[in-house]
């Protein structure tokens, strides 16, 4: 197999295709016309799989919007002159342009993000969005905004709300690769230090033991990876994730560790919750040579909000997720792009359907004991602890540290009752919290 070959499930069944030249690569969008031909995500290089889709979109097998770096002429066409064009660029180097920032794909045909001036109050409301007629559509919340980086097996969808981006949904075919061991990076460096070819992973973490719920706990040292930030640049942080909860799952990769999560995590001062799915696999086991010992996490789900908001909106969020359909025409695309199709590895019919059910599933069925987690796991990321008035049951929010000093002096407040709350206090720990400024 080759050592590029990617995984994903979408829709009616396994698609695979194999990208010689990156190991985790992105698909962007630009109108401008002029820059180096073939350089489809305008970072001054063309790569075999821009290659690949120059042919295509000369073919008609793909709409021009895939890469209009190829349409030097501007004549909404790829000919066989530009095609050459991009060939000279990959085996050179780009001629006279600075390093641009690509754009995120979105899904109209320009070239920037649809902005929003909609209120931070989160929407329930749908709206159909078509990815290009020949590749797939998904219903999400209205004025929220789409990147969908890579293509095929590189597939990903991120859809976040501009006012809040903590409310977000995304889908990653396949992330990685990841250490098994941080043995194996210094096995690399030796290599690499001793006149060996580059390893591009080095900056990689290590998930050792290689479970989805490690692979997770990884995530934020993941995203601060070069390949994730020139994937996707609004790859999701999710800094300082602590699972809450973790709901194992059968495999839906031969060998591999499924999973469904329930996590919390911290971006920009306010904390996050979210329920996350995914399966962790070895790619190639750990044999003391470099470039082994390595590992890919696939079919990566993940909804996500303000925690305090979280219970309210998941049922919005899974909604605009199952509602992902790929056509016909870009499944048979993708599978004609595969030189081989590598095994049943999911079983027959799984869609993202199924796998958002799962995540929806989990939420219901999460227990009490969980919540209450969720909740303390909140108060230690934002410093602070919860007490309350036993006669009201009315729960207070201070600064942690607090509660011991108004023990002592307690007699000098009016509120003199107030306790820590019971740690198994389902209704205390799900109530809102008042401010504790208005204690007295």
């Amino acid at each position: 197999m080759n050592p590029r070959s990617l995984i994903i499930v979408l829709g009616s069944g396994l698609l695979v295709a194999s990208f010689g030249s990156r190991w985790w690569n992105a698909s962007v969008a630009t109108a401008e016309l002029g820059t180096c031909v073939g350089d489809c995500n305008v970072d001054n290089e063309v790569t075999i799989n821009e290659l690949v889709a120059g042919v295509n979109i000369s073919l008609g097998v793909l709409p021009l919007e895939e890469c209009r770096e190829f349409d030097h002429s501007g004549d909404s066409r790829v000919s066989i002159n530009e095609l050459v064009l991009g060939v000279s660029n990959a085996l050179g180097v780009c001629p006279g342009k600075p390093t641009k920032t690509p754009v995120p794909r979105t899904p109209t045909r320009t070239s920037t993000p649809v902005q929003s001036t909609r209120t931070p109050t989160m929407t329930s409301e749908l709206e159909l969005l078509d990815v290009g007629a020949n590749r797939f559509s998904i219903r999400m919340p209205k004025g929220w905004v789409i990147y969908t980086p890579g293509v095929c097996t590189t597939l990903g969808i991120l859809i976040r709300d501009p006012a809040v981006p903590l409310r977000r949904i995304f889908y990653f075919g396949l992330i990685g690769p990841v250490y098994l061991k941080e043995a194996q990076r210094q096995i690399d460096l030796d290599y690499i230090n001793h006149g060996g070819h580059d390893i591009p992973w080095l900056d990689a973490p290590a998930v050792d033991p290689l479970t989805t719920e490690n692979f997770f706990v990884h995530w934020p040292d993941i995203a601060d990876m070069d390949a994730a930030v020139a994937y996707l640049p609004q790859f999701p942080k999710l800094t300082g994730l602590t699972v809450v909860s973790n709901s194992p799952l059968a495999s839906m990769l031969p060998g591999g560790d499924s999973a469904l999560l329930r996590g919390l995590f911290m971006e920009n001062g306010v904390v996050g919750e979210g329920q996350f799915l995914g399966t962790a696999w070895v790619y190639f086991p750990f044999t003391g040579v470099p470039g082994a010992g390595t590992a890919y996490g696939s079919i990566i789900l993940g909804v996500t909000a303000p925690k305090r908001e979280f219970k309210d909106v998941e049922a919005t969020l899974i909604a605009s997720l199952e509602s992902f359909n790929v056509t016909q025409g870009y499944v048979d695309w993708c599978r004609v792009q595969s030189g081989q199709l590598w095994g049943a590895v999911a079983r027959q019919g799984e869609t993202l359907r199924e796998t958002s059910d799962m995540i929806f599933e989990g939420w219901q069925n999460r227990s009490r004991a969980s919540d209450i987690i969720a909740e303390k796991g909140s108060d230690a990321m934002r410093g602070v602890d919860r007490v309350y008035d036993p006669s009201t049951q009315q729960v207070y929010e201070v600064p942690v540290g607090w509660y011991a000093s108004y023990d002592v002096h307690r007699g000098e407040y009016d509120m003199n009752n107030l306790q820590l709350l019971p740690p198994d206090s389902f209704e205390l720990w799900t109530s809102v919290p008042a401010d504790g400024s208005g204690i007295h």
